[in-house]
């Protein structure tokens, strides 16, 4: 608890922190396959919300080591 003291200093409750925790490892996951994590965190807050249906398969497209999101969003 000591570590994440400071990350957490903002969350006034469970909810926001459970969402900042989500939002913080999909940007870390981002950056660790080597993407712009910004820019992808950008197109999934605009995707997301528009997809008709969320299945497993729309969403393996979607995740940061897929071939066309690399390509896409690339920090090279």
């Amino acid at each position: 608890l000591v570590i994440g003291r400071k990350n957490w200093l903002h969350s006034t409750s469970l909810e926001g922190a459970r969402t900042s925790g989500i939002i913080l490892s999909v940007y870390k996951t981002a950056e660790l396959n080597g993407l712009n994590p910004v820019k992808y965190l950008e197109f999934l807050f605009d995707k997301i919300p528009n997809l008709p249906v969320l299945s497993a398969e729309t969403l393996d497209q979607l995740l940061p080591w897929n071939k066309d999101v690399q390509q896409h969003f690339s920090r090279n």
